[in-house]
């Protein structure tokens, strides 16, 4: 009796009977899931299975160095706006919709994209170097029917450029035989010009 009475003692609020192990308030079974997350200590949310049960590490941008609590990860010199620092490095974010060519995304969370330091382009403009550029105001002739911004008659109707017309001047076709075609031949006055042969 003497020595169950010095285990009640030693084990505190623990019940004992005759040599059986304690049960205490903590469980000491580890968890099987990560579903709900069991990893809620900030900046340390992620959860990952292992043999012994769920592991907590830190969230996406954080680093254990070891010291404790997870810490900012920094990169030396800072990432532009449209990425994040990973092991050091600034890597380019990846939005759960694509961006489009050129634009960045801003921000995961939102799925924001951005073009430069201003919002994503309208569908009708790229996203070049930073600036949202419409094909009919870049001083391109992106459809390659030699006719460049307002002289293309895909512009008169919003743009975007798309190529050939129905008229002689933007045909893509010698029509008066002259080895000159369309934009190139100086018979035609512009694109809407549905004469190619020289005026007389």
């Amino acid at each position: 009796m003497r020595r169950i009475v010095q285990l009640v003692s030693l084990v505190g609020a623990c019940f004992c009977a005759a040599f059986v192990s304690c049960a205490t308030a903590e469980s000491t079974t580890p968890v099987a899931s990560c579903e709900p997350n069991p990893c809620t200590t900030l900046n340390r949310t992620v959860c990952t299975l292992a043999a012994s049960g769920p592991e907590c590490s830190c969230d996406p941008g954080f680093l254990d160095d070891g010291d404790g609590p997870c810490r900012l990860e920094e990169c030396l010199p800072a990432c532009f706006v449209g990425q994040h620092c990973l092991l050091g490095s600034c890597v380019p974010n990846e939005c759960p919709t694509p961006c489009r060519a050129g634009e960045i995304c801003a921000d995961v969370a939102t799925d924001l994209c951005q073009c430069g330091t201003g919002p994503a382009c309208p569908d009708t403009d790229d996203c070049t170097e930073g600036v949202c550029v419409n094909e009919c105001t870049d001083g391109i002739d992106n459809d390659g029917d030699g006719w460049i911004d307002a002289a293309d008659p895909d512009c008169a109707t919003g743009g975007p450029e798309k190529g050939y017309g129905t008229t002689q001047c933007n045909d893509g076709i010698d029509n008066d035989g002259d080895g000159w075609i369309d934009f190139y031949d100086p018979d035609c006055s512009d694109a809407l010009d549905n004469n190619e042969s020289p005026t007389t």
